[in-house]
């Protein structure tokens, strides 16, 4: 076996997202089930065909799915930044609160008397 196959993370290095790799790739073409130290691994990894890859990252449905994904990311950070403001604010109002007064320090100081 050569370079000829990539692997998952090969395949989103890419930029494939997992429901592309499913939808426009699924199924792999080989797997193997030794890493490359020589390994043997609880699972296989599965491998697409380089040549396959490239024909479909050709394609119009893999210039949609791509779009799709890249606005996607877009929505994705802006729903986290919206929360990391949403809980700056919540943790600003509270440390901004009062906590009450336990009276530990008018008991010890009656305690030593």
């Amino acid at each position: 076996m050569t370079d000829a196959y990539l692997t998952l993370q090969d395949l989103k290095a890419r930029g494939w997202t997992p429901g592309m790799i499913r939808a426009l790739l699924d199924p792999y073409d080989h797997e193997r089930w030794i890493n490359k130290r020589g390994h043997r691994l609880p699972k296989p990894i599965k491998l697409y065909l380089g040549t396959r890859v490239v024909q479909i990252e050709a394609t119009e449905a893999f210039g949609h799915a791509r779009e799709r994904a890249g606005a996607h990311q877009v929505v994705m950070l802006k729903a986290v930044q919206t929360r990391q403001v949403v809980n700056t604010r919540a943790l600003a109002r509270y440390e901004a609160l009062s906590l009450p007064s336990t009276g530990a320090s008018s008991r010890a100081g009656r305690e030593g008397s």
